[in-house]
């Protein structure tokens, strides 16, 4: 019976079980952002909107075509400015005023809205981004293939709970050379590592105890 990638623990010992829960928590989190994200194309079309309804007062109050007025204001609520075209009627200069004064609190307003979710995006994509590699006896390696060698052992060897486990005691190094070269690991590999005073230790206590139980 093939058991589920989840059962390998992670370096902390805690199981990528816990990993997708927090992946899930994130994916939730992200929704509700999505949600509350104000479309780039609404604003957009609230900028246009409003150029287009000024044009149209500045068709009646200063005598121009439409698209001499949408042309002045534009360049106006979005701070450029040439100064080719200016209104001459006094009469309306109050309500221009207003218009032009209001225009660029709108301007201001969608200008940060959009820069601020473009920020949040690039923010997030470079977390997104650091979090999807892993770096394994001094190599980047992308997440994704590590994911995909452990199912492709799993699915080709039907590695067990016990398997899984010394899976992932292996060196990091050792996992890496298999992986590149697509080979299946040995789980009783060693290495040729030294043994480390714990385990001449333990060596020494199991080797006399032996010898004095024979007597």
């Amino acid at each position: 019976m093939q058991n589920d990638v989840s059962e390998i623990p992670t370096q902390e010992g805690t199981s990528s079980e816990d990993t997708h829960a927090r992946a899930d928590e994130i994916d939730e989190f992200a929704e509700l952002q999505q949600e509350r994200r104000v479309s780039v194309l609404f604003i957009l079309f609230i900028m246009l909107g409003y150029t287009a309804g000024g044009a149209c007062l500045m068709q009646l109050w200063e005598q121009w075509s439409f698209v001499d007025a949408f042309y002045f204001c534009a360049v106006t609520v979005t701070t450029i400015g040439f100064g080719d075209i200016v209104p001459q009627n006094s009469d309306f200069l109050p309500a221009t005023l207003t218009y032009i004064v209001i225009g660029l609190i709108i301007t201001t307003m969608c200008i940060d809205l959009v820069g601020t979710e473009y920020i949040r995006d690039i923010h997030f994509y470079g977390r997104s981004l650091g979090r999807s590699f892993l770096t394994i006896g001094g190599k980047v390696v992308h997440l994704g293939e590590v994911f995909s060698y452990v199912a492709f052992l799993q699915k080709n060897y039907g590695l067990t709970p016990e398997q899984l486990d010394k899976l992932a005691q292996l060196p990091d190094e050792y996992l890496l050379d298999c992986m590149i070269n697509g080979k299946q690991p040995d789980l009783n590999w060693v290495g040729g590592k030294p043994f480390i005073p714990p385990d001449i230790y333990y060596f020494k206590v199991g080797f006399f105890q032996q010898i004095y139980g024979e007597f």
